[in-house]
């Protein structure tokens, strides 16, 4: 759509506008993500349990507190309504705590509008709307294209197949939750953290320090994948940040171009990949190598899902019942954050 494209000289995948040399403010000096990992590191922030809506709302309530940008959502009642993923400077992003807070609970304290966290790759990261043509990164064209205020970049094909697929998986999700035997209640809404419309394409860089946070207040991952999805370092370092901090980091939600729900298809498809190492994945501008290795060292310094913090995190059951099987259960789920020896398991549904 005209007009609704990044100005950034962006990379060719998920996080293409974050690049430190378009012009934005400068990182602070020294490890900014220092403090978003003492944050996710600490017990108050581990015990708080984002899969309840009280836990979700305290763990947002605490990213603000730090001194974060409060994370921001969109609807995916907006993406399926304008048919596509608008831009950060439209204003479809909404607060991610008020938002939570209007839907509200559901009748056993589930939150009626989940978070998921959006992994894909920029379909069109060197498009330029206002010149109908790719303008190659670096070059005098896009840079005068940008001086003159015309954005350049699109995480969408013109035909708009990724929001499509993103407006056919909340069908199957709420398919999906309508069969557990516990469920009341649908959905209100499906809230999804994009980059695109959720962090400030003109000032990236205080919510990229925030990203580890805002992964780890997501219900799960939904990652959209193309052939170099998971060849692009920016894809390989959001998965890495779903597995070191996401409540359920180890799955991962497959999408793929012109997925359709179908609800006679009730079975799913699981399959195991390794975590790939970020800092030798492919980026169009190498100025950004360095975040990378930021948001590794922050991924790989959780201890978000250690077998302590598992077994703390269910304390009162486990005091109760203080056996042997509690130690054994906390250390089934832990998890070791290695690139190349982590796996993670992308889910889809199974083709009937």
């Amino acid at each position: 759509m005209a007009g609704h494209v990044s100005t950034a000289p962006a990379t060719t995948q998920s996080m293409g506008g974050y690049s430190p040399s378009k012009g934005n403010k400068a990182a602070p000096e020294g490890d900014p993500f220092a403090a978003t990992l003492r944050l996710l590191n600490s017990s108050k922030y581990q015990r708080a349990d984002g899969g309840l809506f009280d836990g979700l709302v305290q763990k947002l309530r605490m990213i603000e507190e730090a001194g974060m940008p409060p994370m921001k959502v969109v609807r995916a009642s907006v993406i399926a309504e304008l048919g596509r993923i608008p831009r950060s400077t439209e204003g479809y992003a909404v607060s991610a705590r008020t938002e939570v807070e209007r839907l509200g609970p559901d009748l056993i304290n589930f939150p009626m509008g989940p978070i998921f966290f959006f992994s894909h790759r920029w379909e069109r990261p060197d498009w330029c709307e206002a010149v109908g043509k790719d303008l190659e990164y670096g070059s005098a064209e896009r840079k005068a294209a940008m001086a003159a205020g015309h954005p350049v970049g699109d995480p969408d094909l013109d035909d708009r197949a990724k929001a499509k697929a993103l407006v056919e998986w909340c069908k199957y999700l709420k398919s999906k939750r309508n069969q557990h035997p516990t469920v009341s209640e649908d959905f209100q809404e499906v809230l999804f953290f994009i980059d695109w419309p959720c962090v400030d394409q003109e000032n990236p860089m205080p919510e990229i320090v925030a990203l580890p946070a805002y992964v780890s207040a997501c219900t799960g991952i939904v990652a959209y994948i193309t052939p170099e999805y998971q060849e692009r370092a920016w894809c390989r370092v959001e998965l890495l940040m779903a597995y070191a901090f996401g409540p359920d980091g180890t799955s991962v939600e497959k999408l793929e171009r012109g997925f359709t729900h179908r609800p006679e298809a009730t079975g799913i498809k699981v399959k195991a990949e390794t975590l790939l190492d970020p800092m030798v994945g492919k980026l169009t501008n190498e100025g950004e190598r360095d975040i990378i290795r930021k948001l590794k060292k922050c991924a790989m310094g959780s201890t978000a899902y250690t077998c302590m913090a598992v077994w703390r995190k269910d304390m009162a059951w486990n005091y109760e019942w203080h056996c042997g099987w509690c130690g054994y259960d906390a250390w089934r789920f832990s998890r070791s954050v290695k690139p190349g020896v982590s796996s993670i398991f992308f889910v889809e549904p199974e083709e009937e």
